[in-house]
């Protein structure tokens, strides 16, 4: 009786081992295909990579900064009228020009200054 009773405790021990091994194998394998399936930056770190808000509010930054650009220049008096024109396109679509770089260097200490945003109409 004895024996026989050790050998359904060894049975049942056993396969409540299998059981819990297979269970173990099978979630790991959906984590290894979750893994697998999810964007290389995530897997490090989740910061990595923008959320759509993110991305939105950046956007919403450029705009809001490429439109006081615009308005900086519409708004000095001893550029002419064809320099402004200039400008203005490149702003909107060659932002790493020269001429531009050139301007934003000259008037680097007018665009940093606070009452510049009150003079274009930004109070941001």
């Amino acid at each position: 009786m004895k024996n026989g009773l050790l050998t359904l405790l060894l049975g049942v021990v056993a396969a409540g081992t299998t059981y819990a091994q297979q269970t173990a194998k099978s979630t790991m394998l959906q984590q290894k295909k979750a893994y697998e399936n999810m964007p290389v930056a995530h897997r490090f770190d989740d910061g990595l990579t923008l959320n759509a808000k993110d991305i939105a509010k950046k956007q919403a930054a450029h705009e809001d900064k490429k439109q006081f650009l615009i308005l900086f220049i519409q708004g000095l008096d001893e550029l002419k009228d064809k320099e402004k024109e200039k400008l203005i396109s490149d702003v909107k679509h060659n932002p790493f020009s020269n001429r531009l770089k050139k301007f934003t260097s000259s008037y680097k200490s007018q665009l940093t200054k606070p009452e510049t945003l009150n003079w274009v109409g930004l109070n941001k």
